[in-house]
């Protein structure tokens, strides 16, 4: 299975003239530190007080950057907001979508390729090997948000994230947009989700357009 961090960054490509690409959505790299915290969440390694962060459990994950996040957390003196997290480990969004793309091309998914930018500046692009995965993700992501399946935490988790990454048009369409986003409002205050993952859900959205916001408007 996918983390959340690979499966945001995989929606996340797109045909370009060159290529696939991934977004330039400038909510991106937050959303990526966002996906890190809440997989954090998830695993029962971390959890919300309010809008502080709290340490649970420091055993780490099978998730390199993940787990630095955890070390942050543990070595802080003071628990701190979710927003103060998002925004410093979304100013490294470049290396968690390095480190995210390496691990998709390890697993088969994508394929690096050498590309040169106006014939001249070489750089690392990204060829699709096995489509299958993407498609069965937004398959899943549409049948939670249009389809009336039933939403589990971690689906929940990234249909959220994406929202955050303004990215909701990469995997539905105009005249579905309305009903997504309500549905994606419903599925949060579901009480099968439980309160607490919901509350974390929440929180990393929320700081991941704050911090996005700041960051376009600086």
């Amino acid at each position: 299975m996918l983390t959340l961090t690979e499966e945001l960054l995989l929606l996340s490509l797109r045909e370009k003239k060159d290529g696939l690409g991934f977004s330039a959505e400038t909510e991106l790299p937050y959303a990526l530190a966002g996906a890190l915290l809440l997989e954090l969440c998830l695993g029962g390694r971390v959890r919300l007080e309010g809008k502080k962060v709290v340490l649970c459990n420091p055993t780490p994950t099978g998730n390199a950057l993940a787990n630095e996040l955890l070390e942050k957390i543990a070595a802080s003196r003071k628990p701190k907001k979710a927003s103060a997290w998002i925004e410093s480990f979304g100013e490294r969004g470049k290396k968690i979508q390095k480190a995210a793309a390496c691990s998709l091309v390890a697993q088969g998914i994508l394929r690096e390729e050498e590309k040169r930018f106006l014939w001249v500046i070489p750089y690392t692009g990204y060829a699709a090997v096995d489509t299958s995965a993407k498609f069965a993700l937004k398959q899943r992501l549409r049948g939670l948000a249009l389809g009336g399946e039933t939403a589990d935490q971690h689906g929940l988790a990234l249909l959220s994230l994406v929202r955050a990454a303004g990215m909701l048009d990469y995997i539905f369409t105009k005249d579905e947009m309305r009903t997504a986003k309500r549905r994606v409002e419903e599925l949060v205050k579901d009480e099968a989700i439980g309160q607490a993952v919901a509350e974390a859900i929440e929180a990393v959205n929320t700081a991941v357009m704050v911090a996005a916001t700041t960051a376009a408007s600086s």
